[in-house]
């Protein structure tokens, strides 16, 4: 498996789509269904980094990442349904993680459903904390973060 920044906005759509289907069915879907590869397109040309996992020669996995003032933002961590449990969003998180030690970042964060107990024990267990609780169109959400040394 290869770690690559990704440029592909139908590629990136199509992983961020199988990976939040599971949330179509939620009071409050995620507004990743609502994005198309016309807004990655966007986003990117705008400075949003996608770096995405490929297996022989499929993108199985992406993340989407900014640059803020001091931190490094990472969002839509996406894996296919298929390929979760792998081992392979550790892997992205760690890239990031290295990613921003190498661009002088001090802090890597992201935000995550309250209820996605699951994610907040990854991100837990790779060195991240809660720092913030917040309601973002009536879902809890809340932003985790991990100083960089």
């Amino acid at each position: 498996m290869q770690i690559q920044q990704c440029h592909n906005p139908v590629e990136i759509i199509h992983v961020i789509h199988a990976a939040f289907q599971r949330y179509q069915s939620d009071a409050v879907p995620s507004s990743a269904l609502k994005e198309t590869a016309i807004s990655i397109k966007k986003e990117l040309d705008e400075g949003i980094m996608v770096f995405s996992v490929t297996k022989q020669d499929t993108v199985i996995a992406v993340v989407k990442c900014k640059l803020e003032t001091d931190a490094f933002y990472f969002s839509r961590l996406s894996v296919l349904p298929i390929e979760q449990g792998k081992g392979i969003a550790t892997q992205l998180v760690h890239f990031i993680e290295h990613y921003a030690t190498t661009h002088d970042f001090k802090r890597v964060t992201c935000k995550v459903r309250a209820s996605e107990d699951g994610n907040i024990r990854l991100y837990t267990k790779l060195g991240y904390s809660i720092i913030a609780e917040e309601i973002d169109v009536l879902v809890p959400n809340v932003t985790m973060e991990k100083t960089m040394i």
